[in-house]
């Protein structure tokens, strides 16, 4: 007869740690079937599950399924209610190469940022207990989104201010509250330079 396993373990759920949780049983993967077979449990890619009942926050899965990595671009700036924009899929960066992972609960896109940049503008968030994620701050964000943005130009200020209003649909009252000295740290790398310098005056105007 199979037992029922309450499992106190928030978030994606390893298949190791769920075996561990089975090693008492003489044959776990048979466990593991019965349990998904039950619907306490499912697939959320392969080696990877939920729990029913469990709580969990999808900026939390993103983190787990692909790292070093942190969630940003258009995902945080429609979560944080900066754009009108719905973000249906979860938008990430990690030092590693760039790859789309498909899941039972949606699509997870992470796209390669330098290292000499990675560590700017990110913050720890809690959603309550055991569930917490890393992520990008506003103003990374939006850096992010352009930076990872193919075929993404500006001819100067005006160019981008109707961008953020027009295509992202942006509260243009929100370009005061950018971090203009995250902006400067960032502006000394290469990557798009240009059109970060005239984001960074564009805030700049907006002090």
């Amino acid at each position: 007869m199979h037992r029922i396993v309450k499992m106190n373990f928030s978030g994606p759920l390893p298949h190791y740690v769920l075996a561990s949780q089975i090693s008492d049983v003489k044959h776990p993967e048979q466990k593991i079937k019965y349990l998904k077979s039950k619907g306490e449990i499912s697939s959320l890619i392969r080696g990877l599950y939920l729990q029913k009942n469990n709580k969990y926050s999808k900026f939390q899965i993103a983190n787990v399924l692909y790292g070093p990595s942190y969630v940003t671009g258009i995902t945080v700036l429609s979560w944080l209610g900066w754009i009108s924009e719905r973000a249906v899929t979860i938008h990430s960066a990690t030092i590693k190469r760039g790859k789309s992972v498909d899941t039972t609960i949606g699509r997870f896109d992470y796209f390669h940022l330098n290292t000499e940049v990675f560590h700017f503008g990110i913050q720890h968030y809690n959603f309550g207990p055991g569930m917490s994620c890393i992520m990008a701050s506003p103003t990374k964000a939006l850096y992010d989104h352009i930076l990872m943005t193919p075929n993404l130009q500006f001819s100067g200020k005006l160019d981008l201010l109707t961008y953020l209003e027009d295509d992202l649909r942006m509260d243009t009252d929100l370009i005061k509250e950018l971090d203009i000295k995250l902006l400067e740290q960032l502006m000394d790398f290469g990557e798009k330079k240009r059109q970060i310098t005239i984001l960074y005056n564009l805030v700049k105007t907006h002090i």
